[in-house]
Formats: C-alpha cells, sequence, structure tokens
C-alpha cells in the first residue's frame, strides 16, 4: 500500500476552486502546506518556486479568503480531512496535468516568426521542461512592455488560467520578465489559410461540419465561463492532423 498524506479536506476543495490541482504534491508534499492556515505563513516567493505564477498565486489567495468564509457559515466542516497519495502518477490524468506556471526565459529557444499582429509577435521554439522534455510551442512576445500593456497582459493570463476545454489552445506558461506567453503550437496553421491553400486538396464538407461543431463547442464553453471573445476569426488554427 503507497503513503499518503493527510490533507484538510478544504485545502482539496480549494485547489479545485482555484484550478490548482496539478500543484497538489508541489504544495502540499514538497512545502507541507497541508492545511487552510498554513498558507496565511506561505512566501511568495516560495510559492513561485515551486511553479504557480503570479496570477495563480493571487487565484489560489482568493480561493483560500472564500473558502474560509464558507467554513463560518459551516463550522463542522472545518474538521474534515483526506488520505492522499503522494505519488501524482496514482491520480487521475484530468488532474496530473500542471496548471499554468512561471517559466524561466532560458528555458525557451526561440525559432522562426509564426505571424505577427499590431501589439505582439508569435515565433516558433523549444521549451526545455523543468522534467528535461522538450516541446515545441508557439511563443507571443508582446511588442511594448510597458506598465500598462504589462496590467493588460496580467488580466489576458488570469482569463486564460480559467479556461481549459479541448477546443481552445492551452497556455502552458509566462516568462513574466519579458513578457512572453507560452502556447500549445498548432502546426497546422489557421483554418483561413488552409481553405485559400490551392496547393491542399479541398477541404472535405465533413471535415468543414466538424470544424464548425469545434468551433461552436468553443464558443459555447467561453460564453458558460462569461467570457467576451475580442479575436479574430483568422485565428482558428488547426493541428497537425488538420483537427
Amino acid at each position: 500500500m503507497g503513503t499518503g498524506l493527510r490533507l484538510d479536506k478544504a485545502l482539496l476543495e480549494v485547489l479545485d476552486a482555484a484550478d490548482l490541482q496539478g500543484f497538489r504534491r508541489q504544495l502540499c508534499h514538497e512545502l507541507q502546506l497541508t492545511k487552510l492556515e498554513h498558507f496565511e505563513h506561505a512566501k511568495e516567493r516560495d510559492l513561485q518556486n515551486v511553479g504557480l505564477s503570479l496570477p495563480a498565486i493571487r487565484r489560489l489567495r482568493e480561493a483560500i479568503q472564500e473558502k474560509k468564509r464558507e467554513l463560518r457559515r459551516h463550522p463542522e466542516r472545518a474538521a474534515l480531512t483526506v488520505q492522499v497519495p503522494i505519488d501524482d502518477s496514482r491520480l487521475p490524468p484530468e488532474l496530473s496535468q500542471p496548471g499554468t506556471s512561471t517559466i524561466q526565459k532560458e528555458q525557451i529557444k526561440l525559432l522562426e516568426k509564426l505571424g505577427e499582429g499590431t501589439f505582439a509577435v508569435v515565433k516558433r521554439a523549444y521549451w526545455t521542461t523543468p522534467s528535461g522534455e522538450k516541446l515545441d510551442v508557439a511563443v507571443k512576445i508582446l511588442r511594448d512592455a510597458s506598465d500598462m500593456v504589462m496590467e493588460d497582459l496580467q488580466r489576458e493570463i488570469d482569463s486564460l488560467q480559467k479556461l481549459k476545454n479541448p477546443n481552445l489552445i492551452r497556455l502552458y506558461g509566462v516568462v513574466l520578465d519579458a513578457g512572453w506567453m507560452v502556447f500549445e503550437l498548432c502546426e497546422g496553421g489557421s483554418l483561413l489559410d488552409r481553405l485559400r491553400d490551392r496547393k491542399k486538396a479541398q477541404l472535405l464538407v465533413s471535415s468543414m461540419l466538424e470544424y464548425s461543431q469545434q468551433i461552436t463547442k468553443g464558443m459555447a464553453y467561453l460564453e458558460s465561463k462569461k467570457c467576451v471573445h475580442h479575436d479574430s476569426a483568422r485565428n482558428i488554427l488547426l493541428s497537425t492532423d488538420e483537427r
């Protein structure tokens, strides 16, 4: 039988509410934060050192305060604890995925430009993760790193961190000091370019119907999260297998 940790049930609920289940091992095992009150003494630097970004830390602390208010109304729930495995590999896949984290600039090797807009350039890059794995990624690099732009970046990060859907591009993390956002790479390029490419076979009606369904599901998910989509339609992207 594997070893485990005894945690406050309320803490697990906080991690779930803050969408930080993937950091359970780092927070509860490495930093030994097993009760809500332990976070009163947790330093921001320590939380960043285990991979949490500043928006994630803020989201975590807000969830803790909300949980404390709930426990004041229902004090009988405060004593509930649960036994959980230390080894995150035993967790279900949806809980073992890491959340958005702070990425070190030296972990990123920038390559060719993929596109550009008014406020940013997007480049292909390699990201060497802390585990040594190399991932192909897309890095959005802000043209202007002024205080106002960085505030906008923080708001965008806050919004993206709350979104998890197979029809939305995943944000892996951010390089805060450089104003970079590291995204999942979509090798297929934009759907608009694919539709206009006369060198490739014409898309089947069934494929276009599938694209329409994916777009609709993605937009419905954004609406369910009360997110307003301001991006342009040309930013609908395809994976390597044109999915």
